[in-house]
């Protein structure tokens, strides 16, 4: 039975690994020959964009860390348990540097894109008090399905303004924004519902989670120039 759980942790660690490496590298090939229109052109722009970039890099650094600390010491142990939270915790914040550069440079107008942004953010922040704090004010975070808080989360967009965002962001990049959330809600169904029923569930979802970050990252990087 050990020999199982070692072999699926570092598969796992494998996995995540070979994503942030695979996502860096692209990153740096699209910076060295890219060929879309630069839209980015001052600081501000260019922090909002790399928003997205720390975001996703965090996201893997810290998974790849939890999954390392289960294959070294154990699912059980307590440092593998705070690394858990942190793995949990960071989906919130890449979900909303995923949302930063289309909200701070795509001109959606009536200040939609300033009000959206403070919802996402909003929304992280709640996140991570859930995750890691159990104030009796903030008691009915705890009674809230964390997939189900991320899946609203991730399409709150979609949900609040979708005129706005089928408008203002170009055709090729909406449709891969709208792939990309349905590989993750997708993938959601084999996290939740797949444990001990379908083989290899747990490697179904990062696969999902995989395609969901290619989709958004593919259109971030051809509909907006990062340097």
């Amino acid at each position: 039975m050990e020999q199982i759980t070692f072999r699926h942790e570092l598969k796992k660690l494998l996995m995540f690994l070979l994503m942030y490496f695979q996502f860096s590298f692209f990153l740096i090939i699209h910076s060295k020959y890219g060929m879309t229109p630069k839209i980015v052109n001052n600081f501000f722009e260019k922090f909002t964009v790399i928003t997205y970039g720390i975001g996703m890099n965090i996201l893997f650094g810290v998974s790849s860390t939890y999954h390392w600390m289960c294959l070294w010491f154990g699912r059980n142990d307590s440092k593998s348990q705070l690394f858990r939270i942190f793995d949990h915790a960071t989906i919130y914040l890449f979900i909303a540097c995923s949302y930063t550069p289309w909200l701070a440079l795509v001109e959606f107008g009536r200040g939609i894109g300033g009000v959206l942004t403070i919802v996402v953010w909003t929304f992280c922040f709640a996140g991570f008090v859930k995750m890691f704090f159990s104030y009796k004010f903030m008691k009915f975070l705890q009674n809230v399905n964390n997939v189900t808080m991320l899946n609203v989360m991730g399409w709150i967009g979609c949900l609040m303004v979708p005129s706005a965002l089928m408008t203002h962001v170009p055709v090729e990049a909406f449709m891969l924004l709208i792939l990309g959330g349905f590989f993750f809600s997708f993938g959601c169904i084999f996290l939740v519902f797949g444990n001990g029923r379908i083989p290899f569930s747990h490697g179904i979802w990062h696969g999902f989670v995989f395609l969901g970050v290619l989709s958004h990252f593919t259109a971030l990087l051809q509909h907006m120039r990062i340097y």
